[in-house]
């Protein structure tokens, strides 16, 4: 029986495509059945959340999924403003920016002309853990969360939205 993904599911590249074992599923010995196995956890869902425009154009909406792929930190580079990437400076608009998929890409293109931009750790990842064939036209590539994303983890999977956390004021 089917049920709808839901945040906290995890996602598998299986020989008939891509499987999910829900987040909530049966533990063997505290963890889910092949957790080493698992590419990512599903973040979000919600189909007004889904509003990366280069993914919806290719009908990649049906869930962001935040990979379980690591690196070494990487600086992004010019410390300057780039218009491809919004300027979040609100709670909402930071929380809106769902544009993972599209900013990682700009920066990818800006990186051929100044390559010390970050990117090494994107292009690393998308190499060492390519797109399986036959999965090309229902996932993309690997990329780098926009801040909207993050929001969605803290909220969805941790329980806790940025917004709740309040200020941090000290007292004199």
């Amino acid at each position: 029986m089917e049920r709808p993904l839901k945040p906290g599911d995890f996602v598998f590249h299986g020989s008939s495509g891509i499987e999910i074992y829900p987040g909530d599923g049966a533990l063997t010995n505290g963890k889910i059945p092949d957790y080493d196995q698992a590419v990512g956890i599903v973040v979000t869902c919600n189909p007004t959340r889904m509003t990366d425009e280069e993914c919806n154009t290719k009908n990649w909406n049906h869930a962001y999924v935040i990979g379980f792929v690591t690196g070494d930190a990487h600086t992004w580079g010019r410390n300057q403003d780039e218009d491809f990437l919004d300027n979040c400076t609100t709670l909402n608009s930071a929380k809106d920016n769902m544009k993972g998929y599209t900013e990682t890409n700009s920066l990818k293109d800006l990186t051929e002309s100044f390559p010390i931009y970050g990117m090494t750790l994107v292009e690393q990842i998308r190499k060492n853990n390519p797109v399986p064939n036959g999965f090309a036209n229902i996932r993309s590539d690997w990329f780098i969360p926009s801040v909207g994303q993050y929001y969605d983890l803290l909220n969805n999977l941790c329980g806790k939205a940025p917004d709740d956390f309040g200020t941090k004021t000290e007292s004199s």
